[in-house]
Parts: C-alpha cells; structure tokens; sequence
C-alpha cells in the first residue's frame, strides 16, 4: 500500500477559488518576515525622521473685537432721519471675518517682511522669516512667496460665535520667535480696526458735515420767513388764521433746529472718532512665550505608520500567493502573465516604444477596416 502523498508546501491556499481564515493565517506565518519586518523598520524611519526634526514652539493669543456701536448708532439714527434704513450689524466684526483676516494674504505678508530680533539659546538671532529660515528660492519674490504658503501652515485660528472670541496660535522654530509673531499679529489686527474705523468716521463726518451744511440753510430759511412774517402781521393774534400760520411756522423752526442739533452733535463726534487712536480690541489672553517645545506624537504617527506598513506588507504576501496559486494550477496563464508584466516593465522604461506599438496596432485595425 502506498503511503499518501504531502501536500505541497509551497503552496498555502486551498485548490478552490475561496480562501479560507486558515489560509489567510498560513499566508502571514509563511510572509512572516515581510509582514512583520516591513511595520517595523516604518516606524523606525518615521520615529527617527520625527526625531530628526527640529522642535517646533507655539504661542497661542486670543481677542475680542470691540464694535463701534456709537458711531454706528448715530449714523443709523441720523440715516433714518431721512427715511434711509442702515442695518444695525456690522459684518466686518464678526469672529469668521477676524479668522480670515489673520490669514489674509496682506496680513501674512506684513509678518514675513516684519525684522525680528531676539536672543535663542545664547545667541542673537535677526532677520525676517525669509532669512532666519534660510527659505529656498532662485529670486527674492520667490523665497518670500515659499515662507507665505508655510507661515499659513502654522498658524491656526479658532472662532467662538457666541462670545464673539477670536483665538489663534503660531508656530515657530524658537519661543522666542512664536511669541513676537503672535504679538505682530495682534497689532496688525489693532491697526487695521484702527483704520478701519477712522476711515468710517471720516466718512460719516463728511456726510454729515454736508447734511449740516443743508440744514443749516433750511434753518435760517424758515427763520427768515417767520421773521418777514411777524413783521407783516404785528398784530397778528386777532386773526386765528394767522395765529395758526405763525404756530405752523413756529413748530417748523423747531423741528429745524432739533435736526440741527442733531447734526451738529454727530459732526463733533464724528471729528473725534477720526482721530482717536484708542485700541478696538479686547485682548484675552496676551501672546506669551512658550515654556514646552510641541509634542512630536511619536506615538500616533508610529503607530499609524505601523499599521499602513502592514496592510501593505500583508498585501504583498497575498499578491506572492495567488501568484504562486496560479503558477502551479495554470502555468499557462501565469507565462502569459509573466510576458505581460515583462512587457509593462519595458514599456515603463521606454515610454515610446510602447506609444510606437500602439500606433501600429490603430493602423493596422484602420487598414483592415
């Protein structure tokens, strides 16, 4: 009697088309190598580039914008005098307009070209953003537009919709540095609400200053003709037709005069807004310098390296498999496959070749048809 025959032990998959969970498991016992070895020496290229590095420090700061509801209110209130509807709400104070403004482009370009000074480690560093990171670039334009798209990368800007808080945070390469560039960039947010807001009282005092202008003259006009008026008709009480005529034009010149004043009072504060240089901002939380460096979360992104590294190893050992399968229950198809793959490797190393065949082939069916 014949003793029975092993099983080959090259291959680990069943004869059938399906894979069983033993057949998976033999796949990763016999890739062991592969599918362990591969996450492993991931991580450790991921954990040494991570501690590779230079360490990075953030200092965070956060706002709150101050809304210029008296000038608003005045102008609102003078506006509406006139039958004009303004609305009440001023979008650019809300918190999304604060988080765009942070990475404007203006903004991001005023703290590249900004010249810092401060003292890392013993030494005294100075320079713009450009020079202390040494940004690569053949021209000037070029190396300053590199640090725009990285310094966008470092700062991250949080909104809070219901207190109206705006906080935000830098990174840099030195404390030092991190805490001057949260600073500069509160006061370039200062500045421009101070402008901002000196522009509109500069507006508003023109507007007003010509409404004022017009009242003026409607007022002395009605003055005038109460005065004619009286001076025509002295005896004017025993007529109640001219008494009404005098009250009408009585109560006229006081509702002139209450617009009058209205106007006068709201050009002074409009000539005080346009030159007040008080601040709009409320600050929080003031940019301080960072004690700690910034995790490197060794952990997370070894892991997940670890685990990317093997899903693809396990991937490559399956792939080794079903090609093994292949080749031993049809040999025909895996030489096919074997011509393919050389003839794709080819076509990979001469791109033109393949692109010559191609074209033979669309002329030959061409002559054909």
């Amino acid at each position: 009697m014949n003793a029975p025959q092993a099983a080959p032990a090259a291959s680990s998959l069943q004869s059938g088309s399906e894979f069983s969970l033993l057949d998976l498991v033999n796949v990763l016992l016999r890739n062991r190598g592969l599918v362990l070895g591969l996450p492993c020496l991931a991580a450790l290229v991921v954990s040494s580039v991570l501690l590779l590095l230079p360490r990075t420090y953030t200092a965070s700061a956060s706002f709150m914008p101050q809304s210029p509801e008296g000038g608003r209110s005045r102008l609102a209130g003078l506006a509406a005098q006139f039958g004009v509807s303004v609305p009440v709400a001023d979008p650019g104070q809300t918190p999304a307009f604060y988080a765009d403004l942070l990475t404007s482009r203006e903004i991001l370009r005023s703290i590249v070209e900004t010249k810092y000074t401060f003292s890392a480690g013993g030494i005294t560093r100075s320079g713009t953003l450009v020079e202390l990171y040494n940004t690569k670039g053949k021209t000037p334009d070029r190396r300053r537009e590199a640090a725009l798209r990285a310094l966008k990368g470092r700062i991250s800007v949080n909104t809070e919709t219901e207190t109206s808080v705006v906080r935000f945070s830098v990174r840099a390469r030195w404390p030092e540095l991190a805490e001057l560039m949260a600073q500069r960039l509160l006061d370039l947010v200062s500045e421009f609400n101070l402008k901002r807001r000196q522009s509109q009282a500069a507006a508003e005092r023109k507007f007003v200053e010509s409404r004022l202008a017009e009242s003026r003259t409607e007022l002395r006009a009605a003055q005038q003709r109460l005065q004619t008026f009286l001076e025509r008709n002295r005896d004017f009480r025993n007529s109640p037709l001219l008494t009404f005529d005098r009250d009408r034009q009585a109560q006229d010149i006081s509702t002139l005069q209450s617009v009058y004043t209205s106007l006068a009072e709201s050009f002074e504060n409009a000539r005080i807004d346009e030159v007040r240089n008080t601040p709009v901002l409320t600050i929080i939380e003031s940019p301080e310098q960072p004690v700690l460096p910034d995790s490197r979360e060794l952990v997370i992104k070894g892991l997940l390296a670890l685990t990317l590294a093997f899903l693809v190893g396990f991937a490559i050992a399956f792939s080794r498999e079903v090609i093994q399968k292949s080749r031993e229950e049809s040999p025909e198809d895996f030489r096919r496959f074997q011509a393919l793959r050389s003839q794709a490797l080819q076509d990979l190393r001469r791109p033109w070749q393949g692109l010559g065949r191609v074209l033979r082939l669309h002329r030959g069916k061409g002559l054909a048809g």
